[in-house]
């Protein structure tokens, strides 16, 4: 190919009011390379990205800090043999979906303590999920918080398009240090162990926060109580993961197109089929699928049923503003007010 296709950029895609649209437009264009990288935007070209060997998801980049060092443990950032086993371990420490709903909705019931006045849910849509995973590996309510401000700074460090301001004073690499001292002992000795207890937090903090809060303003038809069918209609519809990185580490055959080895590769799972099935294409596929799609649905389900048995709706007509993140469709702000009884 020639020339890049212009257009929006990534991070531009993912925070778009038009995102359907733009994607239909990135579908009709089959892959084609971009100013960021190459783009794969049709269903059937995602199912041979999400399996191709020659894509990696792993860093390119300094290891030192023990915020790298961390990363590099993460299964989410691993490839073949070393993906594998660490995936393995993450899985192990996932809890029973059945048990986290009711925790996500008594946390969120106690945290809706703000009488009438309207109030924004993102802070409760980032931290209840954490604070609830969290208890469920094993950490003390005396630690909770603490723990649950630790991964909101090690999410803001890997994220640097983040907006939400932390009140940590310490750098990443001191967070990253404090919140392994924290978890070490909760699984057995190792430091994949460790990392692993930590990715379950690090990848359900940001990825649930943007699926609750687009939930409660899904333009759902049903029932104003048939929660499940707001997260259901999100998730085919609004997905909080709109698209996933790789880097080609070999040159990549696909569609009659050629992509060369070393180029940024954009998997674009929200443009996928939005049909009803198992699970969403937001929660990828392949041996990268997201491991914890089934807590995350849980913890957002029982996060906006607590919402509306309380009574809170979001506000009418408000602009929602999305974060500039390249893969992350999360809203900013999604206010609330008390349903007038």
């Amino acid at each position: 190919m020639d020339a890049a296709v212009t257009g929006p950029s990534m991070p531009d895609v993912a925070t778009s009011r038009q995102a359907g649209e733009t994607y239909r437009s990135l579908r009709e264009l089959g892959v084609h390379e971009r100013p960021e990288g190459w783009v794969v935007a049709r269903t059937e070209d995602l199912a041979v990205a999400v399996s191709a060997l020659e894509l990696s998801v792993a860093l390119r980049g300094p290891t030192h800090g023990a915020l790298a060092r961390l990363q590099c443990r993460m299964a989410r950032f691993s490839d073949d043999a070393a993906h594998r086993r660490r995936r393995v371990l993450v899985e192990a420490l996932l809890p029973d979906p059945r048990i986290i709903e009711p925790a996500a909705a008594a946390r969120t019931a106690a945290g809706l303590d703000f009488g009438e006045a309207p109030f924004d849910v993102m802070p409760l849509a980032r931290t209840v999920p954490i604070a609830v995973l969290a208890a469920a590996l094993g950490v003390s309510a005396h630690d909770l918080d603490r723990v649950v401000a630790l991964v909101g700074a090690v999410c803001a460090a890997l994220a640097p398009g983040a907006r939400e301001p932390h009140d940590l004073t310490q750098d990443a690499d001191a967070a990253a240090t404090e919140l392994a001292s924290h978890l070490a002992p909760l699984v057995p000795e190792g430091q994949d162990e460790v990392a692993a207890a930590i990715s379950v937090l690090f990848q359900a903090r940001d990825a649930t926060a943007a699926l609750i809060g687009s939930a409660l303003i899904a333009p759902v038809t049903k029932a104003v109580d048939d929660c499940a069918s707001w997260i259901e209609w999100t998730v085919h519809h609004d997905a909080p993961v709109q698209c996933t990185r790789r880097v080609a580490r070999a040159d990549w055959a696909v569609d009659g197109v050629v992509v060369p080895a070393g180029s940024t590769v954009w998997l674009m799972l929200a443009a996928a089929d939005t049909s009803p099935g198992p699970i969403a294409p937001t929660f990828g596929a392949g041996p990268h699928a997201c491991p914890g799609w089934s807590q995350a649905l849980a913890m957002a389900r029982g996060v906006v049923t607590a919402v509306h048995t309380a009574g809170w709706r979001a506000v009418p007509d408000q602009l929602i503003d999305y974060e500039r993140r390249p893969n992350l469709r999360l809203p900013a702000r999604v206010m609330l007010r008390k349903q007038p009884t």
